[in-house]
């Protein structure tokens, strides 16, 4: 029975009572795993955290074990939720899920970056972004096996394709930055947005394509380290 965590602007602000210093994502992942049980009415006792283990930046080796104490802290039932530190990849559970982890960011991605690309040039306002949320639900039913994966990017793609638009010239403006933050709205206080309000487009990065540019150097790092 597995859960996307609850977040929103309140609880990237509440998690900063749970910071000492770390990695911001550290304590809104802890945030929203309370914010989750809570109004979602779930037992702490039976509710598991999932992390990814990982010899990556921000010191994620770190990050398991003081989300385990963030939560004792905290109280009030949470000392009774775990952590699970799972694969990065999703291996031990399945290499299906592994696939279907990648075709998610990949695809997930993609309907970002298109719609950044239409959003600001179109004649109708607000028809992107509900373009957006129909191809988002169209690639959940594939995914949860309820339409072939095909079809449902394709129908996704024409949703994009059919929206008319009216160029003219702004400045692109691309957004760099930590993962966590820069393709998530609750963190970055819809950057993307501001962006095009002050008359920007914006260029993103698919997270599957970010993966294809720093694999090279972290199987090169890897090799040196005999970490077959």
């Amino acid at each position: 029975d597995a859960r996307v965590l609850h977040e929103d602007g309140g609880t990237i602000r509440r998690s900063m009572a749970l910071n000492t210093g770390q990695c911001l994502p550290l304590s809104a992942i802890v945030q929203g795993c309370i914010d989750t049980i809570e109004r979602e009415s779930l037992d702490p006792g039976k509710s598991v955290l999932w992390m990814a283990r990982g010899r990556l930046a921000c010191n994620l080796p770190l990050f398991p074990y003081h989300m385990k104490c963030l939560l004792e802290s905290h109280g009030n039932g949470m000392e009774k939720a775990e952590v699970y530190v799972g694969d990065m990849i999703h291996l031990e559970i399945s290499p299906l899920v592994t696939i279907r982890t990648y075709f998610a960011y990949h695809f997930g991605g993609l309907l970002r970056k298109i719609g950044c690309q239409i959003r600001p040039y179109e004649k109708v306002p607000g028809q992107t972004d509900r373009a957006i949320a129909e191809g988002l639900e169209i690639l959940t039913e594939a995914f949860l096996g309820k339409r072939p994966q095909r079809k449902a990017i394709e129908e996704a793609a024409r949703l994009l394709g059919s929206i008319p638009i009216r160029k003219h010239p702004r400045s692109k403006v691309a957004i760099f930055g930590d993962i966590y933050v820069r393709d998530n709205p609750a963190m970055n206080q819809d950057l993307i947005g501001t962006i095009e309000r002050a008359g920007g487009e914006v260029i993103t990065t698919p997270y599957s394509d970010y993966l294809k540019i720093i694999s090279s150097a972290y199987f090169g790092k890897w090799t040196q380290e005999g970490s077959y």
